[in-house]
């Protein structure tokens, strides 16, 4: 579930909508998945964290989205702890002809490997992409080389 860090904190954000919707389609909150986009910046840290806690607390799971594409990623990854990391695109695309993207990136799954964060590469297009990402050690990936969007509805 995208999600935008503010909508948490929105006072017309309904109490209860979520856990009514898991419980509409038989799931689990840990069949949930709130990916936090990196690209917003949080109006406020500590009710966020507050918020993002109490659902952690009840099983849901969270992904830190667009890893590495804007405002303080060091500092989320850090006040989050997620579940999942999603390398944005920019880290990504022809990572196969980058050494420096190599090296940071290898960095970075070093560090989430070590705190059991589960690494998500978004954006594959190539299969030099997939095999250099591969090397590095990233858990799973996305983009349009598996699959362009579909609409399931």
């Amino acid at each position: 579930m995208n999600v935008n860090p503010n909508v948490l904190l929105d006072k017309d954000f309904e109490s209860g909508v979520i856990s009514k919707f898991i419980k509409k389609y038989g799931l689990e909150p840990k069949d949930i998945v709130f990916e936090i986009t990196e690209r917003t910046p949080i109006q406020s840290e500590l009710l966020f964290k507050d918020t993002l806690n109490h659902y952690k607390e009840q099983g849901y799971l969270v992904a830190l989205d667009d890893f590495g594409s804007a405002y303080a990623g060091l500092e989320r990854l850090l006040s989050t702890k997620p579940d999942f990391v999603k390398f944005d695109i920019s880290m990504i695309r022809n990572v196969n002809n980058d050494k420096i993207k190599q090296s940071l990136l290898r960095h970075m799954v070093d560090f989430c490997k070590e705190y059991s964060i589960r690494t998500i590469a978004e954006g594959i297009e190539t299969e030099e992409e997939i095999t250099t990402l591969k090397e590095l050690g990233i858990d799973m990936g996305q983009g349009f080389y598996y699959s362009k969007p579909v609409d399931n509805f």
